[in-house]
């Protein structure tokens, strides 16, 4: 499986992790990383083969990157007092939720390269009733009359007979 982003690019949204490469070690940062991906594939599921391959379109990086900051930051000052780091952290969470929003919504994944949507959902076969018994059921009028109904037919005059 391809990342989404790198332990750089990460480290580009917060000086301090970039001063202090020793806390901040790329294996540190993948973690964050990988929770990363899989809260964008739970979201990009319903509607996109994932994990998504090479080539990883920018703003799917760009998504990843905002929160693993937004973990990293959470996780690694939650015991330090520094109260400016909690709505950074907030900041690059909604941004991401935001674009990753605007992604679903407006499909804006389709036809790029690599990206494969799912299948559209096959409409579920109609289960038909039939009688044995020589006169025809009151029942199966009335359903044959929703089987049209619901699939933009009509019956002469459009009145049902039933």
């Amino acid at each position: 499986m391809w990342t989404y982003c790198t332990p750089d690019d990460v480290a580009g949204l917060f000086k301090p992790i970039k001063e202090d490469p020793e806390t901040f070690d790329p294996d540190y940062l993948s973690g964050f990383i990988r929770k990363a991906q899989i809260h964008i594939n739970e979201r990009l599921r319903p509607h996109y083969v994932v994990p998504l391959v090479e080539p990883i379109p920018e703003v799917i990086t760009s998504i990843c990157a905002d929160l693993a900051a937004s973990f990293v930051l959470e996780n690694h000052f939650s015991d330090i007092m520094y109260r400016e780091d909690v709505p950074l952290a907030s900041n690059y969470r909604r941004r991401a939720q935001s674009e990753l929003d605007h992604v679903i919504e407006f499909q804006t994944l389709d036809g790029l390269p690599g990206i494969r949507k799912h299948a559209p959902e096959v409409p579920e076969q109609r289960r038909r009733v039939f009688s044995t018994t020589p006169n025809p059921s009151p029942m199966q009028g009335r359903l044959d009359a929703f089987d049209s109904a619901t699939r933009g037919n009509t019956v002469s005059g459009g009145r049902w007979p039933y």
